[in-house]
């Protein structure tokens, strides 16, 4: 708040449910555009360039994909939309009921936001698209060992030494792939719940 930030205080209810809190503007009329991003990684000048390239774009939605691992259609931390574009965003949290595992934020992005912005999105990817989205590259060289959505140590503004050769031997020589259109999956939802429900049917089991 000493920034400038707008400090919004929330209630949890269940394991993860405070993941989905930050798609809540998107919701937001009074806003040109929305970023969603983790906090535990930080924004670079690559990062920036291809939110410029967007914002000029005006497409509705924009996705990144940076690194092996980002083989989903939204990653929850490296997306955006403009103000207001997904005015239900509210209602459509409630209805989706399952925060209990880590990564059903995702599962909800795939589901219940991606389908609305078919022909109305922007990805940057040097990496993976799917069916016809509309795919560029990012506008910067990746510099060695970086990519967007990396994890920064909290006492860090940038990766260690050791991560970014890490990280070289992983990004170096992979090549675009151009995977089929994701399709809807309208049994997913309940089979998460019936899953959520098995495991809420289970003893408590405490290590050793």
């Amino acid at each position: 708040e000493d920034l400038g930030a707008e400090v919004i205080l929330k209630r949890r209810v269940d394991l993860v449910d405070g993941t989905f809190w930050r798609f809540l503007p998107a919701g937001d009329a009074s806003l040109d555009a929305v970023l969603f991003r983790d906090t535990d990684s930080r924004p670079s000048r690559r990062e920036a360039a291809a939110v410029e390239q967007w914002l000029q774009s005006g497409k509705g939605l924009h996705l990144m994909r940076d690194h092996p691992e980002h083989q989903v259609l939204i990653m929850a931390g490296m997306w955006g939309c403009r103000g207001g574009a997904i005015r239900d965003i509210e209602a459509l949290i409630a209805g989706w009921g399952l925060w209990s595992r880590k990564g059903h934020d995702q599962v909800f992005l795939r589901e219940m936001v991606y389908p609305r912005f078919e022909g109305d999105l922007l990805v940057h990817s040097e990496l993976f698209s799917y069916g016809d989205e509309f795919c560029l590259p990012f506008p910067l060289v990746r510099e060695p060992g970086q990519y967007v959505g990396s994890v920064i140590d909290p006492d860090r503004d940038s990766l260690r030494p050791e991560q970014i050769l890490e990280n070289q031997c992983i990004l170096e020589g992979l090549e675009h792939r151009h995977l089929p259109r994701a399709s809807r999956r309208p049994w997913i939802k309940r089979l998460l719940q019936t899953k959520q429900w098995l495991r809420s049917r289970l003893p408590n089991r405490v290590g050793a």
